[in-house]
């Protein structure tokens, strides 16, 4: 099985991290269940709604993946940074 490498994403020095809103409860995946690990990762790399995040991490909980749990965090808080930065320039996305 092959582990997302922390290179997969953009690296971030620890003093720039924000914190996450909430952690969610790894017994609610309900979106995601019955997916397996393959296609929790495939999952993880395509998603782009933070809500779908918070359910993958929860199963990436359930199996036990915190490779996964700290890319699902990474990308989170770039998220949350990019839409502050949207917010600056008072533009909003189209969700």
């Amino acid at each position: 099985m092959q582990e997302i490498d922390r290179q997969d994403i953009e690296p971030e020095r620890d003093s720039e991290r924000a914190e996450v809103d909430s952690l969610p409860d790894p017994d609610q995946a309900s979106a995601v269940a019955g997916l397996d690990e393959n296609e929790l990762e495939q999952q993880v790399r395509l998603a782009q709604d933070p809500e779908l995040l918070k359910e993958l991490m929860a199963a990436a909980m359930q199996f036990g993946r915190e490779d996964l749990v700290e890319v699902i965090l990474e990308r989170s808080i770039r998220m949350n940074r990019l839409l502050d930065k949207l917010q600056d320039f008072e533009l909003k996305p189209n969700n």
